[in-house]
């Protein structure tokens, strides 16, 4: 999966110079490859040049818009995958232009601040005294950099990458952070000319230096204190307490492995220690694995039973244990925050995957399979973003390369920095990431004494994968906007010509295997920071669910054209096999019909428009060559809704029933409808917006003399409503218009 709108902009004269400008600059460039510079920028020009550039300077203008984000197009390169101590040490001295330093590792100092533009600038020296400017790409934006690079830092480049920046400067490039590594004062990489004399402190001391550190927030020096004093605490009430305070910081700092690493440890010294295991199952609980958190909640309040945010805690758990395993999620309150989502808001759910799994596709690398049968409205998965980025959080990406001279547009410029700063702190998540692309042969590099201890981290790889399976996360899209009352209680997100992306794209890991089919068995709604996607039909045990990228009733060319372009592919669904066929004469009445329809606009239908419409949705249903239970005539079905409509203002209310019966068969329903028995279905239709609202409709109708039938049609317009909304719980409030006279 991933956010459709990815596309190529057209240059205008302006941009088109700007982007000839730069690239002779690369052309420059690639001729030095190899060379070093040909002259050193003294270090206070370099300081001075910092100092004074601003985010425009780099480019952050374009055809007079600002964007969220902008770099130049840069050919992928691997990560180094080696130990620092086992690449030999070279100087700024020795770097050449347009190169990746394989075998060779740098020392750098840092003697500026960070300064944040399109990507985190600092100026550095190395030992001898040789100055140079470092970026670093893919940080947070909202990570401290004064907090991460402060002046003096030592920061090991492995294997560093030398290059003219956008901006003429020869810069060491960072794009993968686990090439960087930045050093405590005392570790023994340090260069010796860096090293700071070593004073004789106590455990005591680097205790107190790190509470110094948390009151200030510094969270990550506070880490850097505990963990000194951590190294030499000899006294076990010593090393617990510099445990505690340490697992503390890591759980402020959102590094949640690590607390409960630290926790571990501190039991193992105070195995009921009150401080150890509650901070232990917040981060268990953050971590998502709530039963584990459970039985450490249920042993912290046995031991301190007057603990009562343990408690609480323990409650709320129970909650999240009882969502993920029977799929019972509190949908009013999921609704109302939704409705009201912004970013920051938290969404406390659990995952509910019970009925899914994953296995190799037919369709394409990996898909999501059915455990078990489910039916036609039941819920499938209900799943929370790995990341989520809303409003503000969100933005446009562009990126520009000059040797083929475009610049490419996506939405979620923010999502896969956030999803890279989330796996910085927790590197064990990259695993389950790594899954999503088919052709990934990814060595962590553990266990290889010539690679590193800890995952390597790809950042190309990582910004791939969130690109194509990101969603577009419109939060409570609003598929009936014509039944609302007041503008304020439409959802659907604001649009336009000249920023045509939805405002919200996120990241979720799960539902990120489904393939796609424009006749989906599936359908997903995005509710915050949730995915809500249920059965559309009822699907046997062993198949795979199918969702739609994209608007199935969008024209054949256009859907196809977007797949290509955003993902990569063709799409061979039998709606699309059928679609390529369609003759002229067919498209001729389709667009008979839909001038009808604009023509008419909100005003009353007539009698010969009623007729005429009759007319067309008869020619057109003979050309359909699959049985609608196999391909949906969305179209058709669109127009019976409408043909009723007609009918109905001119008072044929018998021609209008017929119309309204037909409708849910064009969308493949199929059933039989007895006084006795009701409405029986074998087959309740391609869930969509349009079948909700004949189904309404029908339910309206039967309902002026009540019973089974009426009872019938009511339960299955609010089975596809939930398939639609993800909710049943707006159901009353969309429709209660329309059915609400005949229940009273």
């Amino acid at each position: 999966m991933g956010v459709a709108g990815d596309g190529v902009m057209d240059l205008s004269e302006e941009d088109a110079q700007a982007f000839r400008i730069q690239r002779i600059l690369q052309q420059q460039a690639k001729n030095l490859t190899g060379q070093k510079p040909r002259q050193k920028i003294p270090r206070s020009e370099l300081i001075k040049a910092l100092e004074d550039r601003t985010i425009l300077d780099e480019g952050c203008t374009f055809s007079g818009a600002k964007y969220d984000s902008i770099d130049f197009y840069i050919e992928p390169y691997p990560p180094s995958c080696t130990r620092p101590e086992l690449l030999t040490k070279i100087y700024i001295d020795d770097l050449k232009l347009e190169t990746i330093h394989r075998g060779n590792v740098i020392f750098l100092r840092t003697i500026t601040e960070a300064k944040r533009l399109t990507s985190a600038s600092i100026i550095v020296e190395d030992e001898r005294g040789d100055a140079t400017q470092l970026q670093v790409y893919h940080i947070g934006r909202n990570i401290d950099l004064k907090e991460m690079f402060p002046k003096g830092q030592v920061i090991v480049i492995k294997e560093p990458f030398f290059k003219f920046s956008s901006t003429a400067m020869p810069s060491i490039r960072v794009d993968h952070f686990t090439d960087m590594l930045l050093l405590d004062d005392d570790e023994v990489m340090v260069p010796e000319s860096w090293a700071i004399e070593e004073i004789d402190r106590s455990a005591e001391d680097y205790k107190g230096f790190g509470n110094d550190a948390m009151r200030m927030g510094k969270t990550r020096e506070a880490i850097k204190w505990y963990t000194a004093g951590i190294k030499i605490a000899e006294a076990s009430d010593m090393r617990l307490a510099l445990l505690l305070n340490r697992c503390l910081a890591h759980l402020y700092y959102e590094s949640y492995q690590l607390c409960v690493e630290d926790a571990d440890a501190a039991l193992l010294i105070s195995p009921n220690s009150e401080k150890a295991l509650f901070r232990k199952a917040k981060a268990l609980y953050e971590l998502r694995r709530f039963a584990k958190c459970g039985n450490t909640l249920k042993q912290l309040t046995k031991t301190y039973p007057s603990n009562a945010e343990a408690i609480k805690d323990l409650e709320r758990v129970r909650q999240r244990v009882s969502e993920e395993t029977f799929g019972q999620f509190d949908s009013k309150k999921l609704v109302k925050m939704a409705r009201s989502d912004k970013p920051g808001m938290e969404y406390d759910f659990a995952d509910y995957t019970a009925p899914v799994y994953t296995k190799t596709s037919d369709i394409n690398g990996n898909g999501l399979f059915t455990k078990r049968a489910v039916k036609a409205g039941e819920l499938l998965c209900c799943c929370k973003a790995f990341a989520n980025c809303k409003g503000k959080e969100n933005g446009i990406s562009l990126t520009m390369d000059p040797v083929s001279m475009t610049v490419s547009q996506a939405p979620g410029a923010f999502v896969a920095d956030v999803v890279l700063e989330k796996l910085r702190r927790e590197p064990f998540l990259l695993a389950e990431i790594a899954k999503l692309y088919n052709d990934l042969e990814y060595k962590q590099g553990v266990g290889n004494p010539e690679q590193s201890d800890t995952p390597v981290i790809d950042s190309f790889l990582i910004k791939q994968i969130v690109r194509l399976n990101a969603f577009s996360s419109s939060s409570y899209y609003d598929e009936f906007p014509e039944m609302r009352s007041t503008p304020t209680s439409f959802r659907n997100p604001s649009k336009s010509k000249e920023n045509p992306f939805d405002p919200n794209c996120g990241f979720w890991i799960l539902p990120s295997y489904m393939n796609h089919s424009c006749v989906p068995n599936a359908r997903r709604v995005i509710l915050g920071d949730m995915m809500v996607i249920h059965a559309a039909v009822d699907i046997p045990k062993d198949t795979e669910i199918l969702i739609s990228y994209t608007d199935s009733k969008q024209p054949y060319q256009d859907r196809q054209g977007m797949f290509e372009l955003s993902w990569g592919f063709t799409c061979h669904c039998q709606q699309c096999k059928f679609e390529s066929t369609v003759n002229k004469s067919m498209e001729d009445i389709m667009f008979e019909m839909q001038s009808i329809v604009l023509e008419v606009g909100y005003g009353m239908g007539t009698v010969q428009v009623a007729e005429k419409m009759m007319e067309l949705c008869g020619k057109l249903e003979r050309f359909y060559t699959h049985p609608a239970v196999q391909v949906p005539r969305w179209f058709l079905g669109e127009h019976l809704i409408r043909l009723y409509g007609y009918y109905s203002d001119v008072g044929m209310a018998q021609e209008a029933f017929t119309a309204l019966h037909m409708a849910p068969r064009a969308f493949g329903a199929i059933y039989d409808v007895t006084e006795n028995d009701g409405v029986v279905f074998w087959h309740k239709g391609w869930a969509d917006a349009d079948l909700v609202r004949a189904y309404v409709r029908l339910a309206a109708i039967t309902g002026v003399v009540g019973g089974r039938v009426a009872d019938g049609w009511l339960q299955v317009a609010k089975d596809m409503y939930r398939v639609v909304a993800g909710e049943v719980d707006t159901f009353e409030e969309t429709f209660g218009g329309v059915i609400g006279s005949w229940k009273e």
